[in-house]
């Protein structure tokens, strides 16, 4: 509760997110989407879940359909079956497929549930990943096959791991008395303090927004810009860090960008450059004092 980081664009978010989740510290997101929501790491989610509990049939009727050969029907026929036998889908693949099911399509089945059931005899959901990115190339995804890796090895169950996702698998409302690191926008933060904050791409074109920057005879808007930047600077109690970036790969200002006017303005001597990335820290108010 002691760290906020703060940001213009919800896309800001994406890179600080990856960061956080592949150390295991607790964070909370605020607005905007968790990347634990994405497409792709939402299967991984239900694979996991399903090496967890096996009998998690809404996962597994989902995840057939995401095999080669499986379609809607077939994915249809062996969920109703297992209803009418009172067994789980893994239990009626694993025993007893319905011989009208195509071969191609059985293999494939016995396949997954032969991978399911291997994975359930291992702890460490590292290990569980090493083992089943090969068998999912047709999720191939290396950022998410890294960021999978790289959180699941701090922690020593499947178990941990699974909680520590849902945990940040969407948006949260924010918990003043939460021990997290707080991410969110400068908007979403007015009216909030932290001990120490951080106010990440203070680059011109995203603080301030290039579309004030398009108009510069735009007064109005030219102003709630400075005015967003000094409430994210407010929010801090005692270290506030102004973080740019001398090149970007992503977003709208991908490219290089100068640093935010912004930064300029602020007089020499309440700012300590921090190399070698050039990152502005505003002394902390024990500092100003003396």
């Amino acid at each position: 509760k002691s760290f906020g980081i703060l940001y213009r664009l919800h896309w800001q978010s994406k890179l600080m997110e990856e960061a956080i989740s592949r150390s295991g510290m607790p964070y909370q997101i605020i607005g905007g989407r968790s990347l634990w929501q994405k497409p792709n790491l939402r299967r991984w989610k239900r694979l996991l879940s399903l090496v967890e509990d096996g009998k998690r049939d809404l996962e597994c009727s989902q995840l057939l359909l995401e095999l080669p050969h499986i379609g809607k029907q077939t994915a249809k026929q062996i969920k109703e079956y297992a209803l009418e036998k009172n067994s789980s889908i893994l239990q009626i693949i694993h025993k007893s497929i319905p011989t009208d099911i195509s071969l191609k399509a059985q293999e494939s089945m016995i396949s997954f549930a032969k991978s399911i059931s291997y994975c359930q005899q291992i702890k460490s959901p590292e290990e569980i990943l090493s083992y089943l990115i090969p068998k999912m190339p047709f999720w191939k995804d290396e950022d998410d096959e890294r960021l999978l890796q790289d959180t699941a090895k701090r922690f020593s169950s499947l178990k941990e791991f699974m909680q520590y996702i849902a945990l940040h698998k969407q948006g949260d409302q924010f918990d003043p008395k939460a021990e997290k690191i707080t991410l969110m926008s400068l908007h979403a933060a007015k009216g909030l303090e932290f001990p120490v904050v951080f106010i990440i791409g203070c680059e011109d074109s995203i603080m301030p927004h290039y579309f004030s920057n398009e108009d510069k005879n735009d007064l109005a808007r030219q102003q709630e810009e400075r005015r967003l930047f000094y409430v994210g600077m407010t929010r801090m109690q005692k270290l506030l860090y102004l973080v740019h970036s001398k090149k970007r790969t992503e977003g709208i200002a991908s490219g290089e960008n100068p640093i935010s006017p912004y930064l300029t303005e602020i007089p020499e001597k309440y700012i300590t450059h921090i190399s070698p990335y050039n990152t502005y820290k505003k002394k902390s108010l024990q500092q100003e004092k003396s």
